[in-house]
C-alpha cells in the first residue's frame, strides 16, 4: 500500500466515525434535529476530509515551456526570452538569481523545462542525471594546461613521467622543473600538442616538481606542481649473478647502492671459484628475493636444483631478469622458453651507427604477444620486456653495455634503464592501499576509494579527518572528501599502509579545472534529448489554496456544531 492510499484510507475512517457519531448523538437528543442541519454537517466533514487529502497531497498541475539560463564563469551568452537566468556561485554576474547549486534552482523554477548553461560548464557538484534536457553553449576553450597525467609511485633511481596536452596557445614551450627550481627536461608545444616528460629520483621521500608552460616569447601562461612519491625501495632485495667478471654488472651494482637498494653481487672466477656474497639459491633463499638478475653464462653452470628453485620463486611472486651476453645455445633457448621468454634471433652484437650515441644491443627478440616492452631503442626495437608466470615476471635486457652511460657523462640515462627495469620486474608490493582518483584540489570533492574501513585523511596540520564510506560506491568502497588547505596529505585505514597524495590550491592550473569541467557539461548534453520548446510538463502543484478552503470548510463546520438546538 502506497502513501497516498494509507492517508485516504485514515481520512476516510475519521469520516466513517464523524458520521457515525453524528446519527448516535441525533438519535440520542431529545429535540428533533432537521434532517438538512445533520446532512450539512455530513456533508463538510466529507468536503474537509476532501480537502486535507489535497493539502497532503496537492494534485499535479502543467505549466507552460521555459528555460532555465544557468550562468557559469566565462558566460558567453546573455538570457533570451522565455528564459528565466540564474547564477551558481562560482559566476561573477550581477542582476542575476543567485543560486548555491543546479538542484536549487529547478525546485526554486518547477516550470523550466530544460537548462540552457553558457560558460565555463557545470562544476563536479552539479554534475549528474538531471530530470529535464539540458543544452550547453561552451566558452572560449583554455588557453593552457587542458589535460595532466600525475606520475604514479616510483623506486628510487627510476624514471618518472608527467605528460598532459596544451589548448589554445598557439605555440611555447612546456619545462619539468625539480625541487631545486632547475629545468630537467623541456618541449615545444603548439595548440592542441600532447606532451611527455622524464625526470628521475634519487632517494624515497616526497617531492614537488613543477610544470611550467611558456608561450613563444617565454612568459608564464600556466604552472602546476607534479608531485612524486619515490617509495622506499631498501626492502627491495636484489640478487646479481653473472658467469664472468665484466662492468655491467659492476655497474649495476653501483648503481643499486647508490638508490639504497639491498643489492649483493656474485661472480664466477672459474675453476670452481666465485667472488661477493653468497647466492641463496633454494626454495627458502629465494623466497627473500625480490628480483634476480642472472646471466646466460651463469644460468649455464647452475644445477637442475637451483633451476627449479628459481622457477619456483617466481611462481611464487619473485621477479627475474635474464641477461644474454652472446649467441645462446639451444639448451639455454629451452629452457628460458619454458619460463616463458622465447627469443629468436641469432644473437649477434648490433653496433649502433658511428655517430651514434645508441647501446650496442644483441640480435635476439622476445617473441609471442604475451610480451610487454620496458624499454625500446632510438630505433624503436624492444631492448628490454617481460612476460608473467605465476605471480612473478621474467624479463630480458638485450642491451649488453649500458655501463658506458656512466663512463660517458651520462649517468641519469643509466639510472633511467635500470630504474625501469627493476620497477617492472621487482616482487609487487602486496600491501593494500587507499587510492586518489584523480588530481585534488583544495576546496573541490576527492574520493579516497579502495578502503578497508572508513578510513582518515591527515592534512598537513597533523589533523585527521574521518572517511565515510559511500555504500553506492559498490566494491570499489569509496568515501567523498572536501579538502581545505593545499599541501601533502596522507589517506589511511586500518591497514596501516598510508597513501601520500598533494592538493593543489584552489587558483592552481585554472585551465586544467575549466576543461574538465567543459568535457563533463558536453557529456552530460550529449547525454540528454533535446528540448521540446513547445511543450508542456507537469509539476507539483502548491498545497496553499487547497490548505485556505480546508480552513474554511472547518470554520463552518465549527461554527455550525456550536449552534445546536438547546435541549429542554
Amino acid at each position: 500500500m502506497t502513501l497516498h492510499w494509507l492517508t485516504a484510507a485514515v481520512i476516510a475512517a475519521a469520516v466513517l466515525v464523524g458520521t457515525a457519531r453524528l446519527l448516535l448523538w441525533r438519535r440520542a437528543s431529545r429535540v428533533d434535529t432537521p434532517l438538512w442541519r445533520l446532512g450539512a454537517l455530513a456533508g463538510l466533514q466529507m468536503t474537509a476530509a476532501v480537502l486535507l487529502y489535497l493539502t497532503l497531497n496537492p494534485p499535479a498541475t502543467v505549466v507552460g515551456a521555459a528555460a532555465l539560463r544557468v550562468v557559469t564563469p566565462g558566460q558567453v551568452a546573455e538570457a533570451g526570452p522565455g528564459e528565466i537566468p540564474v547564477a551558481l556561485p562560482e559566476s561573477d554576474a550581477v542582476d542575476v538569481v543567485r543560486v548555491p547549486d543546479l538542484a536549487t534552482a529547478l525546485r526554486r523554477f518547477p516550470e523550466a523545462q530544460s537548462i540552457r548553461v553558457s560558460g565555463d560548464g557545470l562544476p563536479p557538484r552539479d554534475q549528474g542525471a538531471l530530470p529535464v534536457p539540458l543544452e550547453y553553449e561552451p566558452g572560449p576553450a583554455p588557453v593552457g594546461l587542458v589535460e595532466f597525467s600525475s606520475p604514479s609511485p616510483v623506486a628510487p633511481g627510476a624514471g618518472f613521467e608527467a605528460g598532459g596536452r596544451v589548448g589554445t596557445l598557439a605555440s611555447g614551450v612546456v619545462e619539468l622543473v625539480d625541487p631545486a627550481d632547475q629545468v630537467v627536461a623541456r618541449a615545444p608545444v603548439e595548440a592542441g600538442d600532447q606532451f611527455q616528460l622524464t625526470a628521475y629520483t634519487r632517494a624515497a621521500g616526497l617531492a614537488l616538481f613543477h610544470l611550467r608552460l611558456r608561450d613563444a616569447q617565454g612568459d608564464l601562461v600556466e604552472e602546476i606542481a607534479v608531485p612524486v612519491e619515490t617509495r622506499d625501495a631498501a626492502a627491495i632485495r636484489m640478487v646479481v649473478l653473472a658467469g664472468a667478471p665484466n662492468p655491467e654488472v659492476r655497474q649495476v651494482r653501483r648503481w643499486a647502492e647508490s638508490v639504497e637498494l639491498d643489492v649483493s653481487l656474485q661472480v664466477d672466477l672459474g675453476a670452481g671459484l666465485r667472488l661477493g656474497d653468497a647466492a641463496p639459491l633454494t626454495a627458502a633463499g629465494l623466497s627473500e628475493v625480490d628480483l634476480l638478475v642472472i646471466d646466460d653464462r651463469r644460468w649455464e653452470t647452475l644445477p637442475g636444483a637451483s633451476r627449479a628453485a628459481v622457477a619456483s620463486a617466481v611462481r611464487s611472486g619473485m621477479g627475474l631478469l635474464l641477461r644474454p651476453t652472446g649467441p645462446l645455445g639451444g639448451e639455454t633457448r629451452r629452457q628460458w622458453a619454458a619460463l616463458g621468454v622465447s627469443l629468436s634471433g641469432a644473437g649477434d652484437a648490433v653496433a649502433p651507427p658511428d655517430e651514434s650515441e645508441a647501446l650496442t644491443r644483441l640480435d635476439l627478440t622476445h617473441d609471442g604477444s604475451a610480451a610487454v616492452s620496458i624499454l625500446l631503442d632510438d630505433q624503436e626495437a624492444v631492448t628490454a620486456s617481460w612476460s608473467g608466470l605465476g605471480l612473478g615476471r621474467v624479463g630480458v635486457i638485450t642491451v649488453v653495455d649500458t655501463y658506458a652511460l656512466a663512463l660517458t657523462g651520462r649517468p641519469e640515462q643509466h639510472s633511467r634503464i635500470w630504474g625501469a627495469v627493476v620497477s617492472a620486474l621487482a616482487r609487487a608490493d602486496d600491501q593494500a592501499r587507499p587510492e586518489i582518483e584523480g588530481l585534488a584540489w583544495s576546496g573541490r570533492r576527492v574520493a579516497v576509494c579502495d578502503l578497508q574501513d572508513e578510513g582518515r585523511v591527515i592534512d598537513p596540520t597533523r589533523a585527521a579527518h574521518s572517511l565515510i564510506i559511500d555504500p553506492g560506491a559498490g566494491a570499489r568502497r569509496c568515501a567523498a572528501w572536501w579538502p581545505e588547505t593545499a599541501g601533502w596529505h596522507v589517506a589511511v585505514d586500518d591497514r596501516d599502509q598510508p597513501t601520500p597524495f598533494y592538493v593543489h590550491p584552489a587558483d592552481a592550473a585554472s585551465s586544467l579545472l575549466r576543461a574538465a569541467d567543459r568535457q563533463a557539461t558536453l557529456n552530460m548534453a550529449a547525454a540528454t534529448p533535446d528540448a521540446d520548446a513547445h511543450g508542456q510538463r507537469r509539476v507539483a502543484g502548491s498545497p496553499w489554496p487547497w490548505f485556505t478552503a480546508l480552513l474554511a470548510v472547518l470554520a463552518l463546520l465549527w461554527w455550525l456544531e456550536r449552534r445546536r438546538p438547546r435541549q429542554d
